[in-house]
């Protein structure tokens, strides 16, 4: 029952809420802190949790990508 309430309160507060709750930070929202590593001499890596297999979305396999 506790938990029940507690979900029916998180939920009351975000339908009755008028402000938006998502702020769009934009597609060169991490950039900046790449930016702010390399200012540090500290190089990010980068890593795709879930690459693509070679040959997906109709590419040749044979081709080099370099991101």
């Amino acid at each position: 029952m506790g938990v029940g309430r507690s979900i029916m309160v998180v939920v009351w507060h975000l339908l009755s809420d008028p402000r938006p709750a998502f702020i769009d930070l934009g597609a060169d929202y991490y950039d900046n802190h790449v930016r702010q590593l390399e200012a540090l001499r500290l190089s990010p890596v980068l890593n795709d949790p879930f690459p693509a297999p070679p040959g997906a979305f109709g590419l040749p396999s044979h081709l080099p990508f370099s991101d």
